[in-house]
């Protein structure tokens, strides 16, 4: 896949791509459908790079040389941008294929970052379901009849490779999500629902708001704003509760690092690095 380039950002703003499909569907991937539909529908307020898709994208060479050694691929070319011949809001943007449309998708991952949802070497039905709706989404748009997919561990170098061919239930279902998502949310520019609250607050804080510009609230949006008001209010006295409790349980240990009660340890006020203690 080509590095995210400014141009290759706002092209990607007229679609839905492999890595949204999981987005759409709520399995997983980079955000939620409110941050999706808000880079779609307000562009990428924060255009940054993860270190996992930096790493990703570092090792996407090597990753697919390794799976094209491994299934005697003799001519692996680097993937480009494949819309879909009939929905216009599919597109897909592969990382490597070789001469006979192969697809071939390249992952990165550690056992510490998700590794764990990863299946056996070779098993069908191994991929993580963010990644298995990116690949079905892939093989639709290009009509492609294989994809093989490439994780290697970082931590062991091991390489696991999956051979997925199209499941046409699952297309159906991915191309029609994608459509409801696209003509009901995007094009009237209807925000969808809240799922994510962290996600969508992201996708919020990095738009620029319109100077001197106002909108009618709905009334309901006191209810909202009452309990905003209860929960940050709530939060301040917790925060306050909280460093009362450390500083008379840490006024009872002084200077000694552990507690004990009964015999047993029960707290520990430890240095740590830059020289304060933690309790």
């Amino acid at each position: 896949m080509a590095e995210l380039t400014p141009e290759i950002r706002e092209r990607r703003r007229g679609g839905l791509g492999g890595s949204d499909a999981p987005v759409v569907f709520g399995v997983g991937g980079w955000g939620s459908p409110f941050s999706l539909w808000a880079s779609k529908t307000w562009g990428d307020g924060d255009d940054k790079t993860s270190p996992q898709q930096q790493r990703g994208h570092d090792l996407e060479t090597m990753i697919a040389e390794k799976v094209a050694r491994k299934h005697g691929i003799r001519d692996l070319y680097p993937g480009g941008w494949n819309d879909h011949p009939e929905h216009r809001f599919m597109f897909a943007n592969l990382d490597y294929e070789d001469r006979e449309a192969t697809i071939i998708e390249c992952k990165a991952t550690d056992y510490g970052w998700k590794g764990y949802e990863w299946g056996d070497d070779g098993d069908p039905d191994g991929l993580p379901a963010r990644i298995d709706f990116q690949v079905h989404h892939q093989l639709e748009v290009c009509r492609a009849e294989l994809c093989i997919v490439g994780v290697l561990f970082v931590d062991t170098w091991e390489l696991r490779t999956y051979e997925i061919k199209p499941d046409p239930e699952l297309a159906a279902l991915i191309v029609n999500g994608e459509r409801n998502f696209w003509e009901s949310y995007v094009i009237p520019q209807v925000p969808p629902p809240v799922t994510d609250g962290p996600s969508a607050w992201d996708a919020l804080r990095a738009l620029s708001a319109r100077p001197d510009s106002s909108v009618d609230l709905p009334t309901e949006t006191n209810d909202l704003i009452g309990e905003l008001l209860t929960t940050a209010a709530t939060r301040l006295l917790n925060e306050k509760r909280e460093k009362h409790l450390k500083a008379e349980i840490g006024r009872l240990l002084g200077d000694a690092e552990h507690g004990y009660i009964d015999g047993e340890k029960a707290v520990e006020f430890k240095n740590v690095a830059g020289g304060n203690r933690r309790l």
